[in-house]
């Protein structure tokens, strides 16, 4: 034996840390982008007030909704995705 200190390696984790409200770095450009596309339109947007507060809340829980909505530990874009490869990938039929 040697007189050595130990070394520590580290361990690669199986999954990503949650960041903020169990949602990954990944999870959370969806909040992000709703935010941004919110300003975007509430300052082009030629709307009455009352309708500017509708889309505002509509666009918030749409991003919020992709980013923390799990179903079998895929969020909602990861189920979007298969989804669209299942449905265009070529469809090979038996005679």
């Amino acid at each position: 034996m040697s007189n050595e200190p130990y070394r520590i390696v580290a361990i690669p984790l199986q999954a990503d840390p949650p960041v903020v409200a169990g949602m990954r770095f990944q999870d959370l450009i969806w909040p992000a982008a709703s935010i941004a596309l919110d300003v975007f339109l509430s300052r082009h947007g030629k709307w009455l007030e009352p309708a500017l507060d509708i889309e505002r809340a509509l666009i918030l829980s749409g991003g919020i909704s992709l980013a923390m909505v799990r179903i079998q530990s895929r969020s909602l874009p990861a189920w979007l995705m298969v989804i669209g490869v299942f449905l265009c990938r070529p469809r090979r039929y038996l005679p």
